[in-house]
């Protein structure tokens, strides 16, 4: 055991070395393999050597290493990070400032509240975080404050963090902004799978809206989310996703449609068995067998016996009630 210790400890020692090397790529790959060290009685010695790092020349490295030491969790580490919330160069304070929040120490809160103000919108956004993590609802104003300016990504996030503190307030922003024409649509796709995590009907006429998004990803979603909270206001337009003309966003409108559960799908589905995609044909028919309707059995009798689509085999087509 002390032989093991002590040839660890002297790697410790050869990658302290190597990391004054005068090449930028030995340095970067001696940091990354001193955070590979998990051994408690050595993760000592690699403090230290991030911590001196830290106070280096190397902008890549101070980053590396502020990143190392968030994920080491030692609060030792709080002051240091603190300070290097001032750093030069915004990517290491955005390091800084996302290794305090995995440290959630309160005594960062001063120092990160006065970091939403940096003039850099990533530092910003991870500051947001760390607030969040602290939990100190002290907070809270200057967050409330950040949701009324015009950068979306900086909304979505203080709405996020808004969330850990007062959930109704952060709700309420969340269907503010989706409704919000002048919301960039990624940003709308990450508030579309933020309410379906909140699972709060009130959110089922803005998620009907988000159906209409020009951007693929957030139509499906929404679509998703609207079939787990199973609101009939939902079957209709839906439906009309059918038509889409991406497959996946067919596909996950069928999906939705079984899990509503609703007759009105039916007639709309059986034409879609059609479908050129063995996806959204594969979805359809499950959707029109958990539907259970009796008018689908003979387009789903003929799906299983001449579909020659990979996703078909094995389906569990033909096993509706026998028609009568």
């Amino acid at each position: 055991m002390k032989a093991a210790l002590a040839e660890t400890g002297q790697h410790i020692q050869e990658l302290s070395l190597l990391l004054k090397s005068a090449e930028l790529e030995t340095r970067l790959k001696a940091l990354k393999e001193l955070s590979k060290v998990h051994d408690e009685r050595i993760k000592e010695k690699a403090f230290e050597v991030y911590l001196s790092i830290l106070k280096g020349d190397d902008s890549e490295l101070r980053e590396k290493a502020a990143d190392a030491l968030g994920k080491l969790g030692d609060k030792r580490a709080v002051m240091p990070l603190i300070n290097t919330l001032k750093d030069e160069a915004w990517q290491v304070r955005v390091s800084a400032a996302g290794a305090l929040e995995e440290l959630a120490d309160e005594r960062a809160f001063d120092a990160l509240m006065e970091a939403l103000q940096d003039e850099n919108e990533n530092v910003k956004t991870h500051a947001i975080g760390a607030l969040a993590a602290i939990k100190d609802e002290r907070a809270i104003p200057a967050l409330l404050e950040l949701a009324k300016g015009s950068n979306d990504d900086i909304r979505y996030y203080t709405a996020c963090a808004l969330d850990e503190f007062n959930p109704e307030q952060a709700f309420e922003i969340f269907l503010y902004m989706l409704e919000d024409e002048k919301v960039d649509e990624f940003v709308k796709w990450g508030i579309v799978k933020t309410l379906g995590n909140i699972g709060d009907k009130r959110a089922v006429e803005p998620l009907i809206k988000a159906l209409k998004l020009s951007y693929g990803p957030a139509k499906s979603s929404a679509a998703q989310i609207l079939g787990e909270l199973r609101d009939k206001r939902a079957v209709e337009p839906i439906i009309e996703l059918l038509n889409d003309p991406k497959g996946y966003v067919r596909s996950d409108a069928a999906e939705a449609l079984a899990e509503l559960g609703d007759e009105r799908a039916v007639e709309p589905l059986i034409r879609q068995l059609n479908d050129k995609e063995a996806s959204v044909r594969y979805w359809t028919s499950e959707a029109l067998e958990k539907i259970g309707d009796e008018r689908a059995l003979p387009a789903l009798e003929w799906l299983r016996q001449n579909d020659t689509g990979q996703l078909l085999r094995g389906s569990q087509c033909g096993k509706l009630p026998p028609l009568p």
